[in-house]
This record gives C-alpha cells, structure tokens and sequence, in this order.
C-alpha cells in the first residue's frame, strides 16, 4: 500500500526590523591571513608616497599577530575575540618622527574592502568594532569613504588630531587632498575625537541598490600619532535602532530631566552629574563659551587644542559627570532614567551620543536594570579591556545597542555610571550624554500553514 507523507510546517515569524536584518558582507579577520584578504578582494594600500611594508612606521596589518596584545572595542565596550587589523603609528614610529607622514601631502595608509553586492538593498549600514586614538598633539585624519562602481569615494565619517587646526580658533576650509574642503568645528556635526565601540554610519545614499560597494578605512597624514584597528566589519539592511520611541530623545536643553535621578555638586563637592551651564559645572561652562581648551591652572594659561576637554558636544547641552577634584578614588555618581515600561517591546534599544576621556583614575559606564533598580548589569563600559589610551584625547561617538535585558520588562532603568577621580594635575576627566533615547519594536506573529 502507498503511503503519503505530509508534512506539516509552522512557520511563526517575529518581523522585528533589527532581527530582519540581511548581511551583505561580513569580515571578522579571524584565521586569515593578509594573502587570505588580498585573495578575497581586499586591498592594503600606502597611497601618494607613504610607507609600506613590515618596517614601515605605518602598515595595515594583523593585530594579536605582532602590534597590539588587545582587541578593539566590541558593541558593549567588551574586546572582540580573534584577530583584527591595525594601523599602528605608534608601534613603528621614532621619537624625532622621521618616518611620519607628510602633512598635505595625500599620504594615507588604507584597507579597502572587496565589493560588496547591495543591489537589492534600499537602505545599507555600515558598522565596524572601532579603536579610533588619534594623539591630542598629532595631525592624523581617520576617514572612512564608500564609493560605488567607477564613482567618486564618498567620505561618510572624518575624525582630526586636535593640533592638526594650530591656534586659539578652528581654521576653515582647511583641504584634504581628494576630500575637497571641510571646516573643522566642535560639536555634533564637527570632526574631533576619537572613536571607541561598534561604530555606525548610514551609508545607503551611496550604497543602496548598487552592485559593486567599497569601504575604505584610512589613516591619512598621521604626525605622531597612535593607532586606528577595525575588526568585525559589517554591511547590513538595518541597525540596532526601533521603530517606535519610548523615552526621549533627551538633549538636556532645560537641565537633568525632574524625573531623573542624579548625584548633583553640592553632594559630591566637584565630582557629579550637572546640566552644561550648570553653576557647578565649570569646567562645562567653559566649553560653551570657548568651545575647546582646557583651564591649566598650574601655569596660569588656556592651552588650546590639546585634547584634554569636551570635543564633539562643545557649544551643545549635555550632562556631565566631572572628575575635578581628588579625592576618594572610590567616588562614582549615577544619572538614572525614570523607570520605563517595555513590556510591550519585542526588541529594546539604547541610543546616546557619548564622550568619554579616559584617564588611569576615571572609568565610565552604562548600565541597566529590569527590576526598577535593585540590580544592575553593564551595558556599555569604557574599561572593560579593550584598546585603548588615556589622557590622548576624547573618545565621542554616537551608541546604538540592543538592549535584550529590557524586552518585555516593565520596570526597567538605564543608569550612567562615573567612577574614580582626576589622576592628572592638569587634567580633568569627564563623562558626557546626550540625545540618549529608548526605541522597541513590537512583536508582530505571522502565522503560515503549508501542506505539501
């Protein structure tokens, strides 16, 4: 006798955007070599003169392997795993910086990835683990660029050395060689500091829909510099980001939110969570006014551009956790969120502008909470091993990431957390947000029988 089969399928499908997501290209470096990459598409290039090789100052080359012993920073502040590539300054330059690159010159050292198919995509994103340290006394430029066929490259991201722009004021106009003109200014729209975590940028108004995608990391026209290490590059259809907003944003326009929770001045005598024009956040005010110095009050003088101040969110609000005094090294203020209700969210996820300059005494987190404050686990730390370097400038870089701890939770609180003190006689630690804002995607089931 015949026997039919029938099969039955149940597919039930949670049509979260961020879940949805659709890899176009992934490269996580681990158990390649460089022959490896180049074969696959990859190019590593020391462009208009700059020096190449394995004796070079500058080289892209593997990390774990022969730079750095540490990782770059993952999504969470946690280092990523494996190997990664590095541009390493640092490691190949001497102290009379004879090997360093030229100054308007174009000398750049790049890693150019092979092309990527986005035709089917309408909107691509790009993300890499980022260690971005660029000196608070250097010139070095950090661009990333995505060109498309035989177009043009199209800088998306440029970050500058401080001292690159001499002077009390920003210089204007200044030219990078196949950039074209940009002014380096302060701020959220301007260029200066470094980089530390997952880093995201929309690149789809040059991607999308075409067949043939680069990416170019490049370290362009360092001066006694550090480094610049990517791992885990990513081009994808959508980013950690919901479709729904359930708290914020949150720019800090009109002081700390009432229903904020925070250690204010008058507390933590120096060390505390203010509002930018704050009367206790000094330092702040200071920013505002002049946009970028430091107040040395050892030699009596604003030092300009030496990397040690807020950089990115200058001239803006933002709240600020200021180490400015020494004192109790085991000192830490937090800023709480109001309790949140995320019960109805499939997805949860964190957004904030971010800057932090880290020094050996200062550390600084994000954490959350999804029983209204009575336990708190990490969700962003700036010590958590990664590359890094302190006192070599800000590291300032929008956040964005999935917050699996809050999904269908009720109660839930974000915390930012400032540890430790000023180790630095001239130096003054910080830790400062902005925009911070909550999204969620919904849950919606979509239930299909087949029979076959």
């Amino acid at each position: 006798m015949k026997s039919k089969k029938l099969v039955l399928f149940v597919l039930c499908v949670s049509m979260c955007s961020y879940a949805m997501a659709a890899d176009l290209f992934f490269e996580n470096f681990d158990g390649k070599t460089t022959a490896d990459l180049k074969a696959a598409g990859w190019v590593f290039e020391a462009a208009a003169g700059a020096a190449a090789g394995p004796d070079a100052q500058l080289t892209v080359m593997f990390g774990v392997q022969g730079t750095r012993e540490t990782n770059p920073p993952s999504e969470r502040g946690l280092p990523t795993t494996g190997q990664y590539i590095i541009s390493d300054a640092d490691k190949y330059g001497g102290v009379d910086g004879d090997e360093n690159d030229v100054i308007y010159s174009g000398m750049s050292h790049d890693a150019i990835t092979p092309a990527i198919n986005c035709a089917g995509a309408n909107k691509v994103y790009l993300s890499a683990d980022l260690s971005v340290c660029l000196n608070n006394n250097g010139s070095a430029v950090f661009m990333i660029d995505v060109k498309a066929g035989s177009g043009d490259w199209v800088t998306k991201e440029v970050r500058v050395a401080p001292a690159r722009f001499p002077g009390e004021a920003f210089a204007h106009s200044m030219t990078i060689v196949e950039g074209g003109a940009y002014t380096a200014v302060p701020g959220l729209d301007g260029n200066m500091g470094g980089v530390y975590g997952r880093y995201w940028v929309d690149i789809s108004d040059v991607a999308a829909g075409k067949s043939d995608v680069k990416v170019r990391f490049r370290h362009y026209e360092q001066d006694w510099d550090w480094w610049v290490a990517v791992d885990n590059v990513r081009v994808t259809t959508t980013m950690p980001y919901g479709s729904e907003t359930i708290l914020g944003p949150i720019n800090f326009a009109n002081g700390i939110p009432s229903t904020w929770s925070y250690d204010s001045g008058e507390e933590q005598e120096g060390n505390a969570w203010m509002a930018s024009g704050d009367e206790y956040d000094t330092y702040g005010a200071y920013m505002d006014s002049i946009r970028y110095y430091r107040n040395d009050e050892i030699k009596g003088e604003k030092r300009y551009l030496d990397g040690n101040s807020i950089d990115r969110l200058a001239g803006g609000n933002y709240a600020v956790y200021q180490a400015l005094s020494w004192g109790d090294p085991e000192l830490e203020g937090n800023m709480d969120t109001p309790a949140i209700n995320c019960s109805e969210f499939a997805e949860v996820f964190f957004y904030a502008w971010m800057e932090m300059l880290p020094d050996t005494g200062f550390n600084a987190k994000v954490q959350v909470s999804n029983d209204g404050g009575a336990t708190f686990t990490d969700l962003f730390d700036y010590n958590a091993g990664a590359l890094t370097e302190t006192r070599e400038g800000s590291y300032a870089m929008k956040h964005y990431i999935p917050v699996p701890e809050a999904a269908k939770k009720s109660n839930v609180i974000f915390r930012f957390k400032g540890i430790g003190i000023n180790t630095h006689e001239t130096q003054c630690s910080f830790f400062a947000v902005t925009d911070v804002t909550i999204t969620g995607n919904k849950t919606t089931l979509v239930d299909t029988w087949m029979m076959f």
